[in-house]
């Protein structure tokens, strides 16, 4: 929770995001960082990447994104007009029912 109770909601990701840039200057000057997560209703992982190498000390590969395989996602992705025939391919090899990880193999150090 931020100064005055503010808490942020759906839609104003973006909001929180920026937030978290703005202080991990003065963050990063700290010896310790204690989180309070308490009454956190959740929110976009985009919003707490910026912080992630301050709580790992080794590399940490990232999932930027996944998909769900199901027989009507795959017919979906062959219906878009950019078709991205590989990560088609990728689905088709894939069992039904479990994700796929579109990692890019972003390294944070």
């Amino acid at each position: 929770m931020l100064p005055g109770n503010q808490v942020f909601f759906g839609g104003v990701e973006a909001a929180a995001g920026c937030f978290v840039w703005v202080v991990l200057p003065e963050i990063k000057k700290r010896k310790y960082l204690i989180l309070d997560l308490r009454d956190n209703g959740g929110g976009a992982e985009s919003n707490y990447f910026a912080l992630l190498p301050l709580l790992y000390t080794k590399p940490l590969e990232l999932d930027l994104m996944s998909v769900w395989v199901t027989a009507d996602n795959i017919k979906a992705f062959e219906a878009r007009q950019q078709r991205d025939d590989t990560l088609i391919a990728r689905m088709k090899e894939a069992p039904l029912n479990t994700f796929l990880s579109l990692n890019t193999g972003i390294q944070e150090r």
